[in-house]
């Protein structure tokens, strides 16, 4: 998939650059446009683009103003500027930009599609270099960490039940870590980024150059954007003292790393004392309940970082309703979409979030403890009913403690429970991963066919369904074997057809309601699909004369 961006404030220039591109058939276009400078450079900011079309001369903030950002921020990105004046001056700014094209509005289609066909060839070739690259240089490392977060996501959820170095071996997992020797931990928040995906090999390369050969250091994703790492100084080092004080400088210096080359919003919280292995899954979680609490105070936009000198649990003396954190109603939203999107790490790591408040307040009785365990129940429930999993779980776990809250001796027998069944319940999923394919295709659909009018761009859909694009666009094609654009024009042609067998509206009308951006491209996409025109076709179905 090519993310494409338009930005011009004529609209039927947009509108006839759009016409071109979805007529480029061979590409899988994903293409967004706007008439403003301002929104242009928030889409930028927000999400990956390809290639830029730009009109230089737009007030507030121009073609060249957007390019900057473009060209620091996606440094792959192909840019094709855009004006109706031939003005020298702009014709030298642009050329500023490898790989820049520059364009008259006037020029023929011809010319317009050579170039966006050009641009799109040049995307594929990059991607293609840097996945050959990747292959060669890159798998070992790749491999290594995919062990070492085996192992660590099997010690943070307290699933294992005997020695760490058995399982390790029984496993046959390749660990560079001495299993035995204490390790610094450190969060990183990841609050704001440019692209939706983890770039696992970037980060590791850019702490190993901070680092040297001071340090094992590895990471898991403990739940989408925050990451924890754990470093332990290798054999023959003895100055305690030190190797903390290099971590510290360390931190200040990949969070700039962070901030200026990744364009990240990010914070660091690193734990000052070294932990045993045995003691990682509390040490995590008081870790993560530290930096929540100091992060209130913290602007969302600013990237910082900081030590955490102690951990020790917040046991207030029965907090009140209105003092359960602020962050737990968006916990329970995170934990309702990675129910749904079968994501287990990130629901178990917010289920250890929420029994730590339960714990915290001890009575069973609090209001704000039992207002969240419920709401965790309904969470469950709704689960359960939504894909009519009742009798399947009876043959795994039973059901009736879940709303039996009084059976329970604490929170922490509670909680173990709600454990055991979230087990249960992603366990069971994995056997019924097609099914849950086919309701996602079909929610797809029917949105489609719901919405044919309107905006029905690939970040649209995407966000309806709670996925990210790439993972829309390749899974609708690997199960319909269709591309979506391909369905959704499909569907606008059916629904036109209707509209020119029942109706008196214009053709223009006709496209507009069907959702196609000018009554010319509709024609043409009507002629592809049909074999005759709009006016022949509504001729044909009524067996009399047209009305244009």
């Amino acid at each position: 998939m090519i993310k494409v961006l338009l930005v011009d404030d004529e609209f039927h220039v947009i509108s006839h650059l759009t016409n071109l591109l979805q007529q480029m058939e061979q590409y899988e276009l994903n293409i967004v446009s706007t008439c403003s400078g301002p929104e242009a450079l928030s889409l930028i900011a927000s999400s990956h683009i390809d290639i830029a079309f730009l009109d230089i001369n737009m007030p507030k903030v121009g073609g060249l103003m957007i390019a900057d950002k473009l060209h620091r921020q996606w440094p792959d990105c192909q840019i094709v500027f855009l004006t109706a004046y031939e003005v020298f001056d702009y014709i030298y700014e642009a050329n500023q930009y490898p790989g820049a094209v520059y364009l008259l509005k006037a020029e023929p289609d011809k010319k317009l599609r050579s170039v966006a066909e050009a641009s799109c060839e040049t995307i594929l070739r990059k991607r293609e270099e840097k996945e050959y690259l990747t292959d060669i240089q890159q798998k070992q490392k790749q491999l290594l960490l995919l062990q070492e977060q085996l192992l660590l996501r099997e010690v943070l959820h307290g699933n294992l039940s005997g020695n760490l170095i058995d399982f390790a071996q029984s496993a046959a997992l390749e660990i560079h870590f001495s299993l035995q020797d204490k390790v610094y931990l450190m969060l990183m928040d990841i609050k704001k980024a440019p692209s939706a995906c983890l770039e696992s090999v970037f980060y590791l390369d850019r702490m190993e150059r901070l680092l040297g050969n001071l340090f094992c250091f590895s990471f898991v994703e403990t739940q989408k954007g925050m990451l924890l790492w754990i470093f332990q100084e290798k054999a023959g080092l003895e100055q305690e003292l030190s190797c903390f004080d290099c971590l510290k400088d360390t931190m200040d210096a990949f969070l700039d790393i962070c901030t200026d080359i990744r364009h990240q919003t990010v914070s660091l919280c690193l734990y000052r004392e070294k932990v045993d292995w045995e003691q990682l899954q509390g040490a995590y979680q008081l870790l993560y309940d530290a930096y929540y609490r100091e992060s209130a105070l913290l602007s969302m936009n600013a990237s910082a970082a900081r030590v955490i000198e102690a951990l020790a649990p917040a046991l207030e003396p029965e907090p009140s309703a209105l003092s359960a954190s602020a962050v737990l109603p968006k916990k329970l939203v995170s934990m309702k979409q990675a129910l749904y999107q079968g994501n287990r790490d990130l629901f178990l790591t917010e289920l250890l979030y929420c029994r730590q408040y339960c714990v915290s307040v001890r009575s069973r009785h609090h209001t704000g403890a039992v207002k969240l365990y419920f709401s965790l129940a309904v969470i469950y429930l709704d689960y359960i009913e939504h894909y009519g999993l009742e009798q399947r779980l009876s043959m795994e776990i039973a059901l009736y403690p879940l709303y039996c809250i009084n059976d329970f001796a604490d929170w922490n027998q509670a909680f173990v429970y709600l454990k055991r069944l979230a087990e249960a319940l992603f366990c069971i999923a994995g056997e019924f991963s097609n099914d849950k394919t086919t309701q996602l295709i079909s929610s797809i659909q029917n949105y489609v066919q719901g919405h044919l009018s309107e905006d029905l761009s690939l970040t649209v859909i995407a966000n309806y369904v709670n996925y990210n694009e790439s993972h829309v666009s390749r899974l609708y094609k690997r199960v319909t074997g269709d591309k979506l654009t391909d369905y959704i024009t499909a569907c606008r042609i059916t629904y036109a057809r209707q509209l020119l067998a029942q109706t008196e509206d214009t053709v223009q009308v006709i496209s507009q309601k069907a959702g196609f951006h000018t009554s010319q491209y509709f024609s043409s996409s009507f002629r592809k699909s049909t074999g005759m025109s709009p006016n022949e076709y509504r001729q044909q179905s009524r067996g009399g004369a047209c009305t244009v």
